[in-house]
Order: structure tokens, then sequence, then C-alpha cells
């Protein structure tokens, strides 16, 4: 998919997670994550193999929460977070 197509779903799953832990600072990086992508997510969404370290990620938060696993799934998207601020950080300086 284009890239202007990929941010859409990745942003979108993002906050939905946010949104279902009724987390405000969850919630809170999220947003600001979303501007970033924003400004940053086409050059982010270029580097080889970025898309599907995402969808990886976002497969394995997904899974956590399907299966029912709170703490999983809060551990997941900590790292997920964590993990994409280096990636935009990356793509920030360029």
């Amino acid at each position: 998919a284009p890239t202007a197509e990929a941010l859409g779903p990745a942003t979108q799953f993002n906050q939905a997670v946010a949104d279902a832990a009724h987390n405000e600072v969850l919630a809170g990086m999220i947003g600001s994550f979303v501007q970033l992508m924003v400004e940053r997510g086409p050059d982010l969404y270029e580097r080889e193999g970025f898309r599907d370290w995402d969808i990886e990620e976002h497969t394995r938060i997904y899974e956590a929460i399907a299966a029912g696993d709170p703490e999983e799934a809060a551990t997941r998207m900590r790292e997920h977070i964590l993990a994409l601020d280096e990636h935009y950080r990356a793509v920030g300086s360029g």
C-alpha cells in the first residue's frame, strides 16, 4: 500500500488500543505520536523493513488483547511505543 494508505490504519490501531485501555497517559502518548506520524511517517514508512516490523508489532499487541491478557498487551504496547520513539528519532534528524 502507498505510504498515505499505510499511515491511516497504523494510527487508528494505536488510537483504538489507547481508547480501549481507558488510560489517559497512554492516550496522551499516542496523541503525540499521531502528530509525529503526520510529520515523519512518510519518511519512516519508506524505510526498508519498517512496515513489516510495525505490522508484526500490532499483531503481537492484538494477540495479547484477543487472549484476554491485559498485562501482556500493556507490556507489548509499552515496548512498541518505546521502539517507535527510536524509529521516529532516526527519521527526525535527517
